[in-house]
């Protein structure tokens, strides 16, 4: 620096050469001042750190058994078979009532992909009524894929499940929780489709 001596230090302030300099302990309120302006200000202590506590190992819930997830295979296809009639507009989001939450109907209200009504254009397809949602379609193939449908269990009373499924047209990844409610029905508590 231009050869100029730093000015002197104000009250309360130390200044020193290296970071090494600096005496322990420093007193609060003390500024240390090192070369090229640098200046370091000692606050209050700091408070104590708690001793780290070890976290609980989670508890781990009753095993559910390869057969469980069998036993919770076939529901968890119709509701995913239905669920995917409403994505696809087949079905109104009311229609599903019986195993579903509000909230997943709201879901499946937002994310349902409605056709317009084609105009009758020929023969009608296999459902009989030319036009109707599912009734032919222009690559004259009506047939729907079935989902394929895995099911996870972390808990007995709880089903993670994925499945593949096709809405309009597209194939798509269907996620859903599935919940045992007190009267042994499964409910879709949570949707997704990706």
């Amino acid at each position: 620096m231009d050869g100029q001596a730093p000015p002197p230090p104000g009250p309360g302030e130390l200044l020193v050469r290296t970071p090494a300099d600096v005496p322990e302990p420093l007193a609060p309120g003390v500024v240390v001042v090192l070369p090229g302006g640098f200046r370091m200000s000692a606050g209050p202590a700091p408070a104590p750190r708690e001793a780290v506590r070890p976290v609980p190992a989670p508890t781990v819930p009753e095993d559910a058994s390869p057969a469980d997830a069998e036993r919770v295979r076939a529901p968890a296809h119709g509701i995913v078979r239905l669920l995917t009639e409403v994505l696809a507009g087949r079905r109104p989001p009311d229609g599903v009532t019986a195993v579903t939450t509000p909230a997943v109907r709201r879901y499946l209200t937002a994310a349902r992909i409605v056709h317009p009504a084609r105009p009758s254009r020929g023969r009608p397809g296999p459902g009989g009524r030319v036009g109707a949602p599912g009734c032919g379609s222009p690559g004259g193939s009506t047939a729907r894929r079935t989902p394929r449908v895995h099911v996870g269990l972390p808990r007995p009373d709880v089903a993670e499940v994925c499945a593949t499924v096709t809405v309009a047209g597209r194939v798509r990844a269907l996620a859903l929780r599935l919940d045992r409610a007190p009267d042994g029905r499964w409910l879709a508590t949570a949707v997704r489709l990706v």
